[in-house]
């Protein structure tokens, strides 16, 4: 009979497990989406929109370990590490339903194509920010001071700062300081921002410093990468609460939802078209444009697939609802059967 009753409440245990990692994605959720539909320009950072992270292989980081920058250890080695030279900062981007992209009307993101993390403000340290990409690989002082080089911004000692009295005429382009964050999205235009986080407090408040993992919507390949970095981040934090979403950069509000629990978006092969008089094959992909974050601006063009759940916020839920109801009842079961025969 006790080892019955140890047996039911096991099950009971996980069932309410599983229903509690649902429920507490369903609050991540509601949160981002409140802080993206209602941010705006104030020096609270959980109030000014939703605080992201893009990966785009070039800061000092692990290919599979995205999620966090190289210890100072890890760099005391730097022949074995790439990019050192950046383990003091982490460049993220700022977005709330206040700025879009002229024409489509997207949320201006760092690239359309790669997911990424989103951050905890309560255990995030902002370093500086800039109105526009800031070109931070090519700047000292943990990528707020001038850019290498530049003796005059050098000499003059401002740092290349707006808050401080020099020579800084584009206002895009210089460096707010941490509690300058209003002004910096003040005079932020129709292109995403720049915000610096300290890579130390940063790696300390791990894993609680990462809010959610994030993929873009009808994007296959970076789903993939994102649910790669996911998996070796909750094999290395295995109770860690922060859930897997999707970005919809289209949506006009609320631009967040959960993901299933399996891939959600393929690239379709090409097709061939039957009344094409020399038989080629047409594709059924869809293109979008991915900025370089380059001080040059450049853009190249990346292909993704269509899929007819793309935006499909609610199939989504829907799906894991089910899911996890499915979970519950089997333990459910599984536990009373168990109870009877013994």
């Amino acid at each position: 009979m006790f080892t019955s009753a140890v047996v039911l409440v096991g099950c009971l245990l996980a069932s309410s497990t599983t229903i509690s990692f649902a429920d507490h994605a369903d609050d991540v959720v509601n949160t981002l989406n409140k802080r993206f539909n209602e941010g705006h320009p104030t020096d609270d950072l959980s109030q000014a929109g939703v605080l992201m992270h893009q990966w785009d292989n070039l800061g000092a980081e692990d290919y599979d370990e995205s999620w966090r920058p190289y210890t100072a250890q890890e760099c005391s080695n730097a022949s074995a590490h790439a990019n050192c030279q950046y383990a003091d900062r982490i460049s993220c981007l700022l977005i709330n339903n206040q700025v879009r992209s002229p024409g489509d009307g997207r949320i201006p993101l760092y690239t359309y194509t790669r997911g990424g993390t989103i951050e905890d403000p309560d255990n995030t340290q902002v370093t500086c920010s800039y109105s526009e990409d800031g070109g931070t690989m090519d700047r000292g002082n943990a990528g707020c001071g001038c850019h290498h080089g530049d003796d005059e911004c050098e000499s003059l000692g401002d740092n290349n700062s707006c808050a401080l009295e020099g020579p800084v005429a584009d206002l895009s382009v210089c460096w707010w300081g941490p509690n300058d964050l209003q002004k910096m999205m003040d005079n932020q235009k129709s292109v995403y921002n720049e915000v610096v986080i300290s890579s130390s407090t940063y790696l300390e408040n791990l894993p609680q410093s990462i809010e959610a993992f994030f993929f873009i919507a009808n994007g296959s390949l970076g789903e993939t990468e994102t649910r790669t970095q996911y998996g070796t981040f909750k094999a290395a934090y295995p109770d860690a609460e922060a859930p897997l979403l999707v970005l919809d950069y289209e949506a006009k509000e609320s631009p967040f939802f959960k993901a299933t629990d399996h891939q959600m978006y393929t690239t379709p092969k090409p097709t061939t078209t039957a009344n094409s008089p020399t038989g080629s094959a047409s594709s059924t992909a869809a293109s979008v444009t991915t900025q370089s974050g380059g001080d040059d601006e450049s853009s190249t063009t990346t292909t993704v697939g269509n899929n007819d759940n793309g935006q499909a916020g609610t199939s989504s839920d829907a799906h894991s609802t089910v899911h996890h109801e499915v979970i519950v009842l089997v333990s459910a079961l599984l536990g009373t059967l168990l109870f009877v025969n013994f």
